[in-house]
């Protein structure tokens, strides 16, 4: 649908958002997109220790009008992969930045730089940091963990960002287990055996 910048977010703490945009992230790197992640997890940012880069300067930076853009993204050691991580601690205790005209602006800058921009964000359990982001987003993913989250509070989540700017693409399901029934089970098996055998 031509849309450019995707929000990623947990329903709950340890659903796999972080890894979720990690994955994505190279994915399209891998087919020669050019790709930024912005870590929008001010409260609890990971992005940077998947990628062994550096905590700040970031988007708590950049927000704040310490540094800009240029000088906080970060190159990753995949071809065509850019970082802005969350920032130094003393310039991420304002969330209430990321509804700004300011992450607006930043998104905006960065359109014209990028194929995809990969947000990822605070779990919506926790705050809603996400909801602020999928107003700025063209699109927005909810990244659930399986037998985790309860099926009234994806709803109600789904509900949430669906009302958002964003369009709301769907549910990714994480850490599913081939222990369960029927059809499923076999396929999730033949997925991993396929995956995990030495070629």
């Amino acid at each position: 649908a031509g849309y450019k910048s995707l929000l990623v977010i947990a329903g709950a703490p340890q659903s796999g958002a972080t890894t979720t945009v990690a994955n994505l992230a190279m994915g399209a790197a891998a087919s020669e997109m050019r790709v930024l992640m912005i870590d929008g997890n001010l409260r609890r940012p990971g992005l940077h220790k998947v990628f062994k880069l550096a905590e700040g300067p970031g988007l708590g930076d950049v927000l704040s009008k310490k540094v800009d853009f240029a000088a906080a993204v970060q190159q990753t050691s995949t071809g065509n992969l850019h970082l802005l991580s969350a920032g130094t601690a003393s310039t991420r205790n304002v969330p209430e930045r990321l509804s700004s005209e300011s992450m607006a602006q930043l998104l905006a800058e960065v359109r014209e730089k990028y194929d995809l921009i990969l947000v990822d964000s605070a779990p919506a359990l926790i705050a809603g940091d996400g909801v602020a982001l999928a107003n700025r987003c063209d699109a927005s993913i909810m990244v659930v963990k399986a037998y985790s989250e309860k099926r009234g509070l994806i709803a109600r989540m789904r509900d949430q960002l669906s009302d958002t700017k964003a369009e709301f693409l769907g549910v990714v399901v994480n850490a599913v287990r081939h222990s369960a029934g029927g059809y499923l089970k076999k396929n999730i098996k033949a997925a991993y055996d396929y995956q995990t055998s030495a070629s």
